[in-house]
């Protein structure tokens, strides 16, 4: 140790203090043990004193306590040594022949933040204490009293800097197991969500094969759709909607917290400490794009909004067209079942045809729902795939006409197409089974077949259709809306064959 060229003198500096294990009392109070002597040997003093006889009793009354000792005459000496070592604490002298207390002050807190600073002066006035504690000091001891003061002064900051160390490790032992309880969380929600993919997967195929079992007929006209089903339903599902909404109704708090951020960050800002916290922050938030985010987050959360309903809406439909079969006809609205029927084969139509709708007052009418909206899908995908053999001729949409109307005791509709009609040399032929123009994997020549046969033979209602070569087709239902067979009439004699007028 130099105590007189004014440079900074050391002792070697054991390893960063440690918070205390046993809770044991801290270095320089009562009861302390001799663990907190050992604790107290890994404290870093560093003391700033001119005079050699305080600078000497000062050491001294440390000595005792077991601290770990550097020393410094002048104030420039003792900023230098913080540069170059690692210090927990700062005894200065306020009255350094070389420095102001305040320029000596301000250069500690700039170089060790974090480090507190015990001052020592010959002053007892109250001002000069309060002034060094505003700028920065943790305590005051007067010199003619301090031999009897800085043993305690010492003990309490270090006491301080103990529970400190202590909070700052629990704190981050909290945050570990926080952190593992959200790792468990995340791998357990994760875990249940594939279980519940699974079932879901396993009720779907059990629902698909019970499906097959029992609506054979239907899944002809259905496995033609599948493909275009698969592109109107994302694997839509009510965990997406209730999600989005969660996300926005979460995103208008968010923009609160965003707003006091920010408030909080412009006061960081203006203060010269934090200015470059301040900044860094700011670059963040630049490089994340946030005001971008606000703008357009609302409209895509619409958006989304916007497409769940549409799911919505196909799953009701299909829903509707899945009407369950049952062995008593039960009373349906077919204006409803035809719209669902509409939104089922869109995809067939959506590309090649624009669908009108004239829809009557209709009384309930007694049915096999599921049948009758097997028929309807089956003309719709016949009226679809007519309009699009012409679309590929000349390029020009077509138009899918629905009509529906009550003529007393019959519920009538109609499908009209502006396809390329039906050549009358197998005008005869169209409900044979198996019976198809189409090519291979377009057509089996069942559906119309199944169609005529669920409308009279299970509905004893009608099924015929007009033609026009180069112009279209209309077919047209006719079911007896109390679901009882009517007294044969004329007209119905003449069409029941299905050929038309």
């Amino acid at each position: 140790m130099n105590q007189r060229d004014g440079t900074a003198s050391s002792t070697s500096l054991p390893p960063a203090l440690l918070p205390s294990p046993d809770g044991s009392a801290a270095p320089g109070e009562p009861g302390a043990s001799a663990d907190a002597s050992n604790e107290a040997s890994r404290v870093r003093i560093l003391l700033i004193e001119d005079d050699p006889i305080c600078q000497e009793a000062t050491a001294s009354v440390l000595a005792k306590r077991g601290y770990s000792l550097m020393r410094a005459e002048t104030g420039q000496a003792g900023l230098s040594a913080l540069e170059s070592a690692q210090i927990d604490l700062v005894i200065a002298d306020l009255g350094l022949p070389d420095m102001p207390y305040a320029s000596l002050l301000e250069g500690i807190r700039r170089r060790v933040p974090d480090a507190p600073v015990i001052v020592l002066s010959g002053e007892t006035r109250s001002a000069a204490m309060l002034d060094a504690i505003h700028r920065g000091a943790s305590d005051f001891v007067s010199k003619g009293e301090h031999p009897r003061l800085l043993e305690a002064a010492v003990g309490r900051v270090v006491e301080r800097m103990r529970l400190t160390r202590e909070n700052e490790a629990l704190v981050r032992q909290l945050l570990r197991v926080a952190s593992e309880l959200e790792e468990q969380v995340a791998e357990r929600t994760g875990a249940l969500e594939e279980a519940n993919r699974r079932l879901t997967q396993e009720m779907a195929e059990r629902q698909r094969v019970e499906g097959e079992l029992r609506l054979a007929q239907k899944l002809e006209a259905v496995g033609q759709l599948a493909a275009g089903i698969a592109h109107e339903i994302n694997t839509p599902a009510q965990f997406v909607g209730d999600s989005v909404h969660f996300i926005a109704e979460s995103f208008q708090d968010t923009l609160k917290l965003v707003a006091k951020y920010r408030d909080v960050m412009r006061t960081l800002a203006a203060l010269p400490e934090h200015a470059e916290l301040a900044q860094g922050m700011q670059e963040v938030e630049e490089q994340a794009d946030v005001d971008y985010v606000i703008e357009h987050l609302p409209g895509a959360l619409e958006r989304a909004l916007d497409g769940i309903a549409r799911i919505a809406s196909i799953v009701g439909a299909m829903k509707e067209f899945a009407h369950p079969d049952q062995k008593e006809k039960s009373a349906a609205d077919l204006n409803r079942s035809i719209s669902a029927t509409l939104t089922i084969a869109r995809n067939e139509y959506k590309y090649v045809a624009d669908v009108e709708t004239d829809f009557g007052e209709l009384p309930p009418v007694m049915c096999h729902l599921g049948d009758i909206n097997q028929v309807l899908l089956n003309l719709l995908v016949n009226a679809a795939h007519a309009i699009a053999d012409v679309m590929t001729a000349t390029g020009q949409r077509g138009t899918i006409r629905v009509r529906t109307r009550y003529e007393p005791p019959m519920a009538r509709i109609e499908i009209e197409d502006t396809g390329c009609g039906i050549p009358e040399r197998i005008r005869a032929r169209v409900f044979d089974p198996f019976f198809t123009t189409k090519e291979v994997g377009r057509g089996s020549g069942q559906g119309l077949a199944i169609a005529r046969s669920i409308v009279v033979d299970k509905h004893h209602g009608s099924l015929t259709f007009e033609t026009e070569v180069g112009r279209g087709t209309t077919f047209t239902i006719r079911i007896p809306v109390d679901g009882r067979a009517p007294e044969p009439m004329g007209s119905e004699r003449a069409s029941s064959d299905g050929l038309g007028r």
